[in-house]
């Protein structure tokens, strides 16, 4: 049971950590795509 167990925290976390390295990628194109948009008068 306690592999088992540590096994699926190690899997909830490891799709966690994914899904928030996601989340920071969307958000770096975003803002990389903002920062493209943006006229250059503004730095």
């Amino acid at each position: 049971m306690t592999s088992l167990g540590s096994y699926f925290i190690v899997v909830l976390s490891y799709r966690k950590n994914r899904t928030v390295s996601t989340l920071i990628f969307i958000k770096t194109i975003k803002n990389r795509i903002l920062y493209l948009r943006m006229p250059f008068t503004k730095t």
